[in-house]
């Protein structure tokens, strides 16, 4: 490798994090604004009244606010996990996901 490889490769590390951050701290004004918890509470109902209605991206949406975050994907299931090392799947074949995982997720979330 030659100096200028690694300078490179240096750069492109540092653009990832700055990326990371700028991430981060859009998400953080949005859920200080609102906004976010807002339309988190909207989909918990939602879970409660229509377990059937809930789609892969509303169930990640929930768990993401209440502490989970994403690890990995197998397949076509998504693992979140908390800081707890609690883990909860959503699977993202189907549009809706099955009201059993909804209702294993208002469990773990305490509603």
């Amino acid at each position: 490798m030659t100096l200028g490889h690694i300078n490179q490769e240096a750069q492109g590390n540092e653009i990832s994090l700055v990326k990371s951050l700028i991430c981060d701290a859009i998400r953080d004004i949005i859920m200080t604004r609102g906004e976010y918890v807002a339309s988190v509470e909207k989909i918990v109902d939602k879970m409660k009244r229509q377990p059937n209605g809930i789609n892969p991206d509303e169930a990640g949406k929930v768990l993401d606010h209440y502490g989970y975050r994403f690890d990995r994907q197998n397949g076509s299931h998504k693992t979140y996990v908390n800081e707890e090392g609690d883990i909860q799947t959503v699977p993202k074949k189907r549009p809706t996901i099955k009201p059993i995982y909804v209702k294993q997720i208002l469990g773990k979330i305490g509603v």
